[in-house]
């Protein structure tokens, strides 16, 4: 949400290291239903979000996790 909070945009990607590599992890869709519902319950009020499972050309799976929102402060359970 710290970055929601300052540039009004964010996005955040599951099963992506560090350096940009995709991590060796199956994901499925309903690992993209559960994000979607644990973001629900856990951000103070909800901005425009979108949860999506990404597949590179070899076939290896990431979430990706795009939001947008300008009713800052938004925080994730206390944290901002």
């Amino acid at each position: 949400t710290a970055m929601l909070n300052r540039f009004n945009k964010a996005e955040i990607y599951i099963g992506v290291g560090k350096d940009g590599k995709i991590l060796d992890r199956e994901f499925s869709e309903e690992d993209v239903s559960k994000v979607s519902q644990r973001m629900g319950e856990l951000i103070n009020h909800m901005p425009q979000t979108a949860v999506s499972l990404e597949r590179t050309e070899d076939g290896k799976g990431y979430i990706r996790i795009s939001a947008t929102g300008f009713e800052t402060p938004y925080s994730f359970g206390s944290w901002f």
